[in-house]
């Protein structure tokens, strides 16, 4: 058998014809014996340059994914972080991305070359100073906000130093301005709502004292007034008893100042002139002698012509006219300022300040003084009751402040407070303008009296020997039972002309539920109602049946007596037999 004819020479792959040639001079000159090995390693070359060229396509394909990779961390960095730099062991900037010069006062490619720690805020070089050895040393990441006042309000930043081998560093670098306004409003927002739990449980325990204090007091309020006229021949014994008189009222309107405070309906809807409030005010002998007592202090007042009637009454207006002017007095130590305002607004939308203020139409009630301005810690309790930093005794009841906050939100109006130790403080009281068809309550002037019969129910028994006692002064002939149940049982066995009846009883049977059970027997019957606190919606479901007014404990012989003509006159329909 002969030997397979040897390849041509030209068939073998070129580089290993070139080794061939470099050592042998030619083909032909390979010994016999190495002849055999020349395909074997040509087959060698050409499975190398199929490998070789599988290797360049993976590597295409590997540079061409580290580029897109790299195009992405790029595209990341960019957008979101501020700044990413490159440090050196000695804190220099080696290189950075992103960002603009806000976070580091000059802009990012000015920085190359410098020393992180040598940014033109001492301070915060100080901390990326602390932050790089801290890192080096702990070999661990390390993190700290600052803050730079770039416009109005500061702009917050966060940065991170990352360590890196070879004693270099990265430093990424946020705007956290966002987050950290977001912080604080949920701060702001949860200390309002413990302002306002703090508020409304204050109130509840003021109504309960209030209710019971005004209970007591009624005996002395009202009194006086048949006492007077037994002891009219000795002076000295009316002038005692008009200084019991005098007493029990102060008395009492501290007590109408804790009713405000619980807010218990205290106001009712009428239709008052602000500006005419504040000139009545302006005008009073209590004014004017706060003005002879200070007269350091310089007082000023813009009234805006104009502006529209707001909800409320012209009592509990003056009232907060008159405790913030002297508050604002009060605030300045020596020689000083105060301005009084007031201007009707239009807000389209929300106002945030000590308080969230609605969008809506308002008169506006500006009342500012040059003092030294509310603390932060005292702004969070100014309309506290009895929360004080003045002189103890010497600023009245303790609750101007906060009779100023229960009239506005009983008004449905908001207050705002700007303060600082430099300007001193404005108190701003956002008052709702009055729809048109609100109208104004005209009362009767004098007192009149009657014959007719009369039903007293309270289950307080001082009230009730107290409302009898006025009422027969009056000429009117009284009946008395001591709770709701006694007096349906009265009434299903007497006709009476009008019910006296207090609206708080026992809770199962209070005044509603006494008043819907005689207008089931009896629909006509006449009533007015009384009662220890303000109006309350039970008070309103109680007229909306047909009772008449509501006056309010401790009642005097004047607002009785008009209140119980003014029902029997209402309507002139005589009493019936069931």
């Amino acid at each position: 058998m002969s030997e397979p004819p040897a390849p041509h020479p030209d068939a073998f792959h070129t580089l290993l014809q070139r080794q061939v040639r470099r050592i042998y001079g030619d083909m032909e000159n390979v010994p016999q014996e190495l002849q055999a090995f020349l395909p074997v390693v040509d087959e060698a070359y050409r499975q190398a340059d199929v490998d070789r060229r599988m290797l360049e396509r993976s590597l295409d394909l590997s540079s061409h994914e580290l580029l897109q990779a790299n195009a992405d961390l790029r595209a990341v960095v960019e957008d979101f972080v501020d700044v990413f730099f490159r440090l050196d062991a000695k804190g220099v900037i080696l290189d950075c991305r992103g960002g603009n010069e806000d976070c580091m006062m000059l802009p990012p490619k000015e920085l190359i070359g410098r020393r992180i720690q040598d940014i033109p805020f001492p301070e915060i070089g100080e901390r990326f100073a602390r932050a790089l050895d801290h890192a080096q040393r702990q070999a661990a990441v390390q993190s700290f906000d600052y803050g730079l006042p770039l416009s109005e309000t500061v702009t917050h930043y966060e940065a991170h130093v990352v360590p890196l081998p070879h004693n270099q560093f990265i430093v990424i670098i946020r705007d956290v301005t966002a987050t950290k306004q977001s912080e604080a409003r949920e701060r702001e927002l949860n200390a309002r709502l413990a302002r306002y739990r703090r508020m409304e449980s204050l109130g509840m325990l003021a109504g309960g004292v209030a209710h019971d204090l005004n209970n007591i007091l009624g005996p002395l309020v009202a009194y006086p007034e048949l006492i007077l006229p037994r002891v009219a021949h000795d002076a000295s014994v009316v002038r005692d008893v008009l200084q019991i008189k005098e007493s029990a009222t102060r008395a009492a309107a501290v007590i109408q100042d804790l009713l405000i405070l619980a807010r218990r309906g205290g106001v009712k809807a009428d239709a008052v002139r602000l500006n005419e409030v504040v000139r009545g005010y302006l005008d009073s002998a209590a004014f004017l002698e706060l003005r002879a007592r200070r007269p350091e202090v310089r007082f000023r007042k813009w009234l805006e012509a104009g502006c529209p009637p707001i909800l409320g009454t012209s009592h509990h207006m003056s009232q907060i006219v008159m405790n913030l002017v002297v508050n604002a007095y009060e605030a300045v130590q020596g020689s000083g300022d105060v301005s009084l305002s007031s201007r009707a607004v239009v807000l389209d939308r929300p106002v945030h300040g000590f308080e969230t203020i609605e969008d809506g139409h308002y008169v506006v009630l500006a009342v500012r003084d040059t003092g030294h301005g509310i603390s932060e810690s005292d702004l969070e309790h100014i309309f506290e009751p009895f929360y004080s930093t003045k002189k103890l005794g010497r600023s009245g009841s303790g609750l101007g402040l906060a009779v100023v906050y229960g009239i506005v939100k009983d008004s449905g109006g908001y207050i705002d407070v700007k303060t600082s130790q430099l300007r001193g403080s404005e108190f701003l009281l956002y008052l709702p303008v009055a729809p048109e068809q609100v109208g104004k309550e005209v009362g009767p002037v004098g007192v009149h009296g009657g014959t007719e019969h009369i039903l007293v129910v309270d289950d307080v028994p001082e009230q009730r020997t107290l409302a009898a006692r006025l009422l027969e002064r009056l000429g009117y002939r009284v009946s008395v039972v001591p709770s709701g149940r006694k007096a349906v049982t009265f009434l299903r066995q007497n006709l009476v002309d009008l019910v006296l009846l207090d609206m708080i009883m026992e809770e199962d049977f209070d005044g509603l539920i006494t008043y819907q059970e005689i207008l089931a027997f009896r629909p006509e019957q006449r009533c007015v109602l009384a009662t220890g606190f303000a109006e309350t919606d039970r008070v309103r479901q109680a007229q909306l049946l047909g009772a008449g007014a509501c006056i309010q404990k401790p009642y005097s012989l004047k607002l009785l007596g008009n209140a119980i003509r003014a029902e029997l006159d209402r309507s002139a329909i005589a009493p019936t037999e069931s």
